[in-house]
């Protein structure tokens, strides 16, 4: 499994890179034009609270349902993730996985999940973006630079302070973040 997932991690990152270059997107990322230009509609509804959203494509239609009952940021990443499940078609995974199966009572992700979780990563917090942030706001002052950051690409506190721990980013700001409430 971790080698589907490593292969599906590794093009979902080169698909969102080229969705970047290709629809000229800027941070933060804008989901509505990247859905409209891969004629996608956008359905925000009430869901139950334990469905963020889906993908549905018919013969005659590509469309994303978003639960409104769900924070905004939240909303972004499973749109992102949903637009995932579009690029899909595009980019095929390996066949032995390809449909998620379930293990002593929780979903475990396959190929098609990795993906869409790594794209909405990717498509909203760039690599190349959020190493050159991190380095403008590089600043004595700044302890922790997750908010802002997360501000500034629209995403979770959480979802930053993910991606910045997978970039080893994280660790070096909040390493220094706590000598200096020891020094206070």
């Amino acid at each position: 499994m971790e080698l589907f997932s490593d292969c599906c991690a590794a093009r979902a990152e080169r698909w969102a890179a080229s969705a970047w270059k290709k629809f000229s997107l800027s941070v933060p990322t804008d989901l509505i034009i990247l859905s409209d230009k891969l004629g996608i509609e956008i359905i925000r509804e009430s869901l139950p609270d334990d469905v963020p959203g889906w993908y549905l494509e018919t013969e005659v239609a590509k469309r994303i349902f978003i639960n409104l009952n769900h924070p905004y940021p939240k909303r972004r990443f499973t749109l992102a993730h949903e637009i995932g499940h579009a690029a899909m078609s595009k980019v095929p995974c390996p066949k032995q996985a390809h449909r998620m199966f379930h293990i002593t009572g929780c979903w475990r992700p396959d190929c098609h999940e990795i993906f869409c979780d790594r794209f909405a990563t990717d498509v909203l917090m760039p690599r190349p973006l959020i190493i050159e942030a991190c380095q403008e706001l590089h600043h004595p002052d700044w302890h922790d630079k997750t908010e802002v950051l997360a501000a500034r690409f629209e995403v979770s506190i959480a979802a930053m302070r993910r991606r910045l721990r997978e970039l080893g980013l994280e660790s070096k700001y909040r390493r220094y973040s706590e000598r200096c409430r020891v020094v206070r």
